[in-house]
């Protein structure tokens, strides 16, 4: 059977988070909810705007949310400039501005954290914008349905598909909770999703097996562990407050207390979230420190990979040597399906950009002659409503 690899990019959480394209105005709508939430000034008898979050502490909760949308609008005002938050923190690394870097990450880990664990619905419809929000995008649920197999109080997931994702987000992990009762640690040491929420002694290479499925993730989690997680146990938020049926304030109140009292300087949160660039030997910012070795065993996926999936991923600059590295140890490669609003864009670039798809190979025509003809064969689809499932993964 073929060995089936998933190349996931921003687009494939696009119900959930936004594409890089709407990610300032999103972020800016956000902050407008957050000063929604806030007490007013110097008036303690004066209700506030919305609910009250811990009305027997509300002036504390009040000082964190403030620091919060005060720490959201300087990554809004720091990345106007720039055509991304990647290309900002991509500035900080070459300027060594580690302040500003760390600062970036914890902003970062704090916006995923609130799209994927409180709903605000996005209020904002005109031509430019348009951004449906769903706390877990749907087509992640019915992908695993498709590549799921039932087995005893589990589920086994294809062995022949292997994902590797440029997302920070955790969308595949909590879809794969509604399907089992399971802490999102448990279900990464299970399925092989990397990296994990914690530092281990064992290497990464030993932890990998290549005949099972399983999901790097090439530039990190971006999640909080909890407060009160410890070197037994790594639950997240999202494993505590999993089963209730929140109201909006009260799920906003959590995340603030966990804003608040969470150590970023000596938690290991920030490292689990790596750029592109940070594999590189001359990085020598904080990270997780199996990183370059996490890399390696995607490309051991890589080397492995018959068919390619490519979903909502243009293939940016900064991730340009990282894709090449992958795209150099893809001897196999047959096909690749491109899902996308716009696919011939993304297969322009990868034409463009990586030698594997400018070689060609001579085939006979009906007059006698020959044709030059790709290797690798080329399927495009606009339709972005399900993920794609190759006709391969059901071949014997």
């Amino acid at each position: 059977m073929e060995k089936i690899t998933y190349l996931l990019g921003a687009g494939a959480s696009a119900n959930t988070i936004p594409v890089v394209g709407d990610m300032h105005q999103r972020i800016t709508e956000v902050v407008g909810i957050l000063e929604s939430y806030k007490y007013p000034d110097n008036c303690s008898n004066v209700q506030p705007n919305r609910y009250s979050l811990f009305p027997d502490n509300l002036k504390s909760e009040n000082a964190t949310l403030l620091d919060i949308i005060t720490e959201l609008k300087w990554l809004l005002n720091e990345a106007e400039k720039y055509y991304s938050i990647d290309t900002l923190a991509r500035k900080y690394y070459l300027t060594d501005d580690d302040i500003s870097y760390e600062r970036l990450k914890k902003c970062l880990i704090f916006y995923f954290t609130l799209e994927q664990f409180v709903f605000f619905e996005s209020g904002i419809k005109n031509n430019n914008y348009n951004f449906e929000k769903n706390k877990i995008d749907k087509r992640y649920d019915s992908f695993i349905s498709v590549i799921a197999n039932k087995e005893r109080y589990s589920l086994k997931l294809n062995t022949n598909i292997k994902i590797l994702t440029w997302n920070y987000d955790i969308q595949f992990e909590l879809s794969l909770k509604r399907f089992l009762k399971k802490e999102i640690q448990g279900l990464k040491s299970k399925y092989q999703i990397l990296p994990p929420l914690y530092f281990r002694d064992e290497k990464i290479e030993h932890l990998h097996k290549k005949d099972e499925f399983s999901l790097i993730k090439l530039n990190g989690n971006a999640i909080f562990t909890t407060a009160t997680s410890n070197e037994n146990s790594f639950q997240t938020i999202f494993d505590a407050y999993h089963n209730q049926n929140y109201a909006e304030d009260r799920l906003l109140g959590i995340l603030l207390d966990e804003w608040k009292n969470f150590d970023f300087h000596n938690n290991s949160a920030c490292r689990f979230l790596n750029f592109a660039w940070e594999g590189k030997p001359d990085f020598i910012g904080r990270k997780y420190e199996a990183y370059p070795n996490l890399l390696i065993e995607a490309e051991k996926i890589a080397s492995e990979t018959n068919i390619l999936v490519v979903i909502g991923y243009s293939f940016p600059i900064f991730n340009r040597e990282m894709d090449n590295r992958l795209f150099k140890t893809m001897p196999n490669l047959k096909k690749v399906y491109v899902q996308d609003k716009d696919p011939d864009i993304i297969k322009s670039t990868m034409e463009n950009a990586f030698e594997i798809f400018q070689k060609t190979e001579s085939s006979a025509t009906s007059g006698g002659g020959y044709n030059k003809e790709p290797i690798v064969k080329f399927h495009l689809t606009n339709n972005t409503n399900q993920f794609v499932i190759p006709y391969e993964l059901f071949q014997d």
